[in-house]
């Protein structure tokens, strides 16, 4: 199956932003992937005056090799193409990002102060920056993966001396990364306040590099959350769903933030939530 999984924001607004793909092997009663096959080239670019943009209208065919192919229309002015897919590819369990390949990866439209930067101990290396430079526009940035109902995701990252708070969300869906009302629909929430202070106690020292996981179970209604090693907090499901398939990570500063935090990698593991053939359960 493939569909724009995009809420609350309506077709050029952000609605199509993105193409999504999932897979069943029992007749639809569970699906697994739901990741991202395609990205509107247009996504930086105002709607035409006579419609919008997007990826959207497919039509999809089963190839002699196995493959998906299908049709995509991008909207007025946009034209159409082909999209290739190997269903294999919606089978995966992993996905990382340490940014060599710059910001593929990753949604960023319509916010400012996110943008690679050189690795602060690394100088051949990127990394992703997130601040806050105009109290105007949001700043923020989202990342999909494999989904599961049960998994761990990483993050590898550093709060510069400054930081004037983050959230880093757990969901289900594709909202645009300029969405002030995530906080609201995502799965999990971990919010970092000024400083790296944690909500429930605690903090995160600045200007060094902390490993942060998430470790998720839906049936437990849980996520545990470590910081290099040890566990800070436990975060209570917010809502039923079939598992996270997005990170999101977003300055919750009102004013400027013109330190934020810096990305160095992302890793995301769904394995445990699946057996070849089975729905995970």
């Amino acid at each position: 199956m493939m569909w724009n999984n995009n809420l609350r924001y309506c077709y050029a607004n952000g609605g199509r932003a993105v193409l999504h793909a999932a897979i069943s092997e029992d007749d639809g009663r569970s699906w697994r992937g739901y990741r991202e096959v395609a990205a509107n080239p247009l996504a930086k670019e105002p709607p035409p005056p006579d419609g919008d943009h997007g990826v959207s209208y497919t039509v999809p065919a089963l190839a002699a090799d196995g493959h998906i192919v299908t049709s995509l229309s991008l909207g007025p002015g946009g034209g159409a193409y082909l999209l290739r897919l190997d269903p294999e590819w919606l089978y995966r369990t992993t996905r990382e990002d340490e940014f060599s390949g710059g910001l593929s990866a990753w949604q960023t439209f319509g916010t400012r102060g996110v943008a690679l930067a050189v690795h602060p101990g690394l100088p051949n290396r990127q990394v992703l920056a997130i601040r806050k430079p105009d109290v105007n526009w949001p700043a923020g940035a989202v990342w999909n993966f494999p989904a599961g109902r049960r998994g761990k995701l990483r993050i590898h990252l550093m709060l510069l001396p400054g930081f004037g708070g983050a959230l880093l969300g757990l969901t289900d869906h594709f909202s645009v990364p300029f969405d002030v009302e995530d906080q609201f629909h995502n799965v999990f929430n971990l919010d970092l306040l000024s400083g790296g202070a944690l909500k429930d106690g605690g903090r995160l020292g600045l200007n060094h590099w902390h490993d942060i996981t998430f470790s998720w179970d839906i049936d437990q209604r849980r996520c545990r959350v470590a910081t290099d090693g040890r566990e800070i907090t436990s975060l209570t499901m917010r809502r039923d769903t079939v598992g996270p398939s997005y990170l999101r990570l977003r300055s919750t500063v009102p004013g400027q933030d013109q330190s934020g935090m810096l990305v160095e990698s992302v890793a995301a593991d769904v394995a445990e939530s699946w057996t070849r053939g089975t729905n995970g359960t």
